[in-house]
């Protein structure tokens, strides 16, 4: 004879064997059901579990006992963690059992200790377009940091559009954009939700002489309105690579640009970020890319001979 089990409100009355097995439903309106002797399979699924979900998020447990289900017990538990099974849901996090496979609870990426040392990322191009900043092999995390994209503005084709996401594509977080070149456009830039011109944002050192301030050759500052300290870039010396400092000439990063190798050809540029520099991540990434962009224009000696104008860039 075959028992079917029934998800109702109805009640759930065992018969011993003894009494004699009527087919016609109880008056009470409950639910009969034999005890038999167990078969030879059952010792196998003695502790199975049937699970239940309510709506008010507890789990009602099912459990037959280790010999023949002479007793029905109801429990409720409270559903904290998720664990899948082959047919049900279980709200425990670890078993007992052998048998019960446990799905462990995924990494969360967004969480990550600051670098006790100094970490060296490397830049590396995508074949279908986009570069990826890529950390050493050597560290604990060796996924990719950030996803940039440089594109053609179409209406200005002298204009290119720089954008950052975090992790290897640009399905990551949004990180912000800027754009710049010869464009009767403005040069902007935008960063965490927040847009500005780019030349407010990123601008040659001045040094204070007197009533006078002059441009300091080979320095500029970076000062964005949510990050609480300016950061100074030094791009005097472009062999030795490029420092970004604080006030107090605390070093940050320092960005070395790709340089032609006898050996290896045209190598890709890397940046350095020391410990005290990996909450400015953000601000160090872009105004080094920013500054490789602008240091790899044709310099105006040249423009000046075609064009015979010192307003070719908006930036």
């Amino acid at each position: 004879m075959t028992h079917r089990w029934r998800h109702s409100k109805q009640t759930l009355r065992l018969v011993n064997p003894s009494d004699s097995l009527d087919d016609s439903p109880p008056q009470d309106g409950s639910l009969r059901a034999s005890v038999l002797p167990a078969p030879a399979y059952y010792e196998a699924f003695r502790d199975l579990r049937l699970i239940e979900t309510s709506p008010l998020g507890t789990t009602d447990t099912l459990s037959f006992g280790a010999t023949t289900p002479s007793s029905l017990n109801r429990s409720s538990t409270t559903n904290t963690n998720s664990m899948a099974y082959s047919h049900h849901y279980s709200s425990a996090s670890t078993s007992s059992d052998p048998r019960e496979p446990m799905m462990e609870n995924p990494p969360n990426y967004g969480d990550s200790r600051n670098p006790v040392g100094p970490v060296t990322y490397q830049f590396s191009n995508l074949p279908g377009g986009g570069t990826l900043l890529l950390p050493p092999e050597s560290a604990p995390n060796t996924r990719p940091v950030y996803h940039i994209r440089t594109t053609q503005n179409t209406f200005a084709p002298l204009s290119h559009r720089t954008v950052v996401h975090r992790g290897s594509s640009e399905q990551g977080e949004f990180i912000g954009e800027f754009e710049f070149g010869m464009s009767a456009n403005d040069a902007y830039i935008l960063l965490h939700k927040k847009a500005l011109p780019l030349p407010q944002v990123l601008y040659k050192s001045q040094k204070p002489q007197g009533s006078v301030s002059y441009t300091v050759y080979g320095k500029w500052t970076w000062r964005w309105p949510r990050t609480p300290v300016p950061l100074f870039w030094n791009c005097i010396d472009r062999s030795e690579g490029w420092t970004c400092e604080l006030e107090d000439k605390t070093r940050l990063a320092e960005y070395v640009p790709p340089h032609l190798s006898p050996s290896r050809g045209m190598t890709l540029p890397t940046l350095e970020v020391m410990p005290t520099g990996q909450k400015y991540f953000d601000d160090i990434l872009f105004g080094a890319i920013i500054l490789e962009q602008k240091n790899s224009l044709p310099s105006f000696t040249v423009i000046n001979r075609a064009f015979c104008s010192k307003e070719m860039y908006n930036f």
